[in-house]
């Protein structure tokens, strides 16, 4: 894989209550079927913030606020690609989910994530993102097969000032 195209992302954590807001992937593309958090690619001139609150507002229909960068995942090899996601979390209101064209948005209670189709390393990350401290970060890489299966996932949490 050529080491400059690599595609900046970013994925959002939404945790209200005891519930976290995912979306089932539609369409014909390898992440069909998987529920993931909220996120896409950062358009050019775009900082992660404004990406994040963009895909956030795009594939859910709520606003979103209080964004906060909670890690940086260097993911290789799912299906050839390879991937630099921001992960942030965010705070929203109340209001009706839309579906979009990349899928339908759902609240699914944190106690049954075990049961829906998620990445291997999906759970691991939501809940260092439960558990980071205001002055945390956490550095992940993850590698795949070229498909969907993970090979390995290390993460370390570090922190900022």
């Amino acid at each position: 894989m050529d080491p400059f195209s690599i595609r900046p992302t970013v994925l959002t954590i939404c945790i209200k209550g005891d519930k976290i807001l995912l979306i089932k992937r539609i369409g014909n593309d390898s992440l069909a079927g998987y529920y993931l958090p909220i996120g896409g690619h950062i358009d050019k001139d775009e900082t992660f913030v404004e990406a994040s609150e963009r895909e956030f507002l795009e594939e859910t229909g709520l606003k979103s606020y209080n964004t906060k960068l909670k890690g940086i995942l260097h993911q290789t090899g799912f299906y050839g690609k390879d991937v630099i996601m921001f992960t942030t979390t965010c705070d929203t209101g109340d209001g009706e989910l839309i579906t979009s064209e990349e899928g339908v948005p759902k609240w699914i209670p944190l106690s049954d994530l075990h049961k829906y189709k998620l990445l291997g390393n999906s759970i691991t990350m939501i809940k260092t993102c439960q558990k980071l401290k205001s002055n945390e970060i956490f550095i992940a890489t993850s590698r795949f097969d070229g498909h969907d299966k993970e090979l390995e996932f290390k993460i370390q949490i570090h922190q900022i000032s």
